[in-house]
């Protein structure tokens, strides 16, 4: 119990300081296949994601993963909420790995990664993705924190 809180409280604090991004590039080519009513819906679910409302912004993009399953980079936007939900660890390294096709346009990619191998306990795994995240030119509060993890 007290490593679960560990780790969700590790989770808010990096989530707080690393801010959680939206490509644009990727959003645009995503755009490109929705209708105006899902468009709208990616708008509602990004504005969330950008506040950290996680898992209000997962049930959004999770109903637009419905009906566009074959995009990666929805899936990772899937996954990257999912890390915060203790029943969504396995689906959200799934829908996180899905996403290695397009990881170098993604920054968060090995920290989101590092984070569902940890909460999936796969230690030496989730090391190594925080050391190629820290890779990364990063603000000084959040390489302590990614260290710490």
């Amino acid at each position: 119990m007290l490593k679960k809180v560990f780790l969700f409280i590790s989770c808010l604090l990096i989530l707080a300081f690393g801010k959680a991004q939206i490509n644009n590039a990727l959003k645009t080519d995503l755009n490109k296949t929705l209708t105006e009513g899902e468009k709208k819906l990616l708008l509602q679910a990004d504005k969330h994601y950008k506040s950290q409302e996680f898992i209000v912004s997962l049930s959004l993009y999770d109903s637009l993963l419905k009906t566009h399953a074959d995009n990666v980079y929805l899936k990772y936007l899937v996954g990257t909420c999912q890390c915060c939900d203790a029943f969504y660890y396995a689906k959200a390294e799934e829908n996180i790995k899905a996403a290695e096709p397009i990881k170098d346009k993604l920054f968060d990619y090995d920290f989101y990664l590092g984070k569902v191998y940890e909460n999936n306990d796969k230690y030496a795994d989730a090391v190594t993705q925080f050391e190629l995240y820290l890779a990364n030119k990063l603000p000084d509060t959040l390489v302590g924190i990614v260290k710490h993890q």
